[in-house]
C-alpha cells in the first residue's frame, strides 16, 4: 500500500516540476460506482436536479378555480339566527331590513 502512495507522490512531483508550478493543486472528488466524480459536477447535478424536480412538480395542466360567491351571500347562508323571543325577532327583522335597504342603495 505504501508503495502505491510513494509512486503517486513521485508522479505528482514530476508533473509539478514539468509544469513549472511549485504548489500542489488537489481536486476533490468522490468515488461513485467505481468512478471519480468531481465536486463541481456533483454540485451542478444537485442544482439542476432540484430545479428540474421543482419544474416537474409545479408544471402541468391548471384547473380553473371555482367561482367564489359574493361575500354578502356567503354571510347570509352561514349566519342563521333563531330568535327565542319576539323582541329578538323584531331586532333581526329590523337588521335584515336595514341590510336590504343598504344593498338597494349600493346598486344605484
Amino acid at each position: 500500500m505504501s508503495e502505491d502512495v510513494e509512486e503517486c507522490e513521485e508522479e505528482v512531483g514530476e508533473k509539478r516540476r514539468a509544469s513549472g508550478h511549485d504548489h500542489l493543486i488537489l481536486a476533490m472528488s468522490y468515488v461513485i460506482l467505481g468512478r471519480a466524480i468531481k465536486n463541481e459536477y456533483l454540485a451542478l447535478g444537485t442544482i439542476f436536479g432540484t430545479v428540474g424536480a421543482t419544474l416537474l412538480a409545479t408544471g402541468g395542466k391548471k384547473e380553473p378555480a371555482p367561482a367564489a360567491k359574493p361575500t354578502l351571500q356567503q354571510i347570509k347562508e352561514t349566519v342563521k339566527v333563531n330568535a327565542s323571543s319576539s323582541e329578538e325577532e323584531d331586532l333581526m327583522n329590523s337588521i335584515k331590513n336595514f341590510i336590504a335597504e343598504a344593498e338597494k342603495e349600493s346598486k344605484h
